[in-house]
């Protein structure tokens, strides 16, 4: 699935900052979680400190998002694809979790620096470049 969505860059979604997001969670955000998120904001790292702040963030139900972190099954379509002789179960995420996981991906790839031993799932690494190391 590609991510065409205007507000992914946005390190609060739908929200155009931190200061928006907190006043748009209104009672549900204390000077505690306030404080994380302009931290996190700093740091350009995504706000996610509660299920209060996604479900703003995204425009969900918090009971929504509490049901993405207790009933994860829920979440997921399974289905078998052919592999060989048998098959292989895939558990794909619906478009409601995928939309988080997708952002997550996005703002967390800008800020993490993988070790320089570390070559698998990092750009412009490859199991080549592992070998020769070794």
């Amino acid at each position: 699935m590609r991510f065409p969505h205007p507000d992914l860059q946005k390190i609060c979604f739908l929200s155009d900052g931190p200061d928006v997001l907190i006043k748009l969670m209104g009672a549900d955000c204390g000077e505690v979680e306030a404080e994380l998120i302009r931290r996190y904001c700093a740091l350009g790292l995504p706000p996610t400190c509660s299920v209060e702040a996604i479900s703003t963030m995204f425009g969900y139900n918090p009971g929504f998002v509490w049901s993405l972190l207790k009933k994860t099954s829920k979440h997921y379509r399974v289905f078998p694809i052919s592999k060989g002789k048998g098959e292989r179960r895939i558990s794909a995420p619906r478009v409601g979790l995928k939309l988080i996981q997708r952002w997550l991906n996005f703002h967390w790839s800008l800020v993490w620096q993988p070790p320089e031993c570390v070559y698998g799932f990092v750009a412009g690494k490859s199991h080549v470049l592992a070998a020769k190391a070794h």
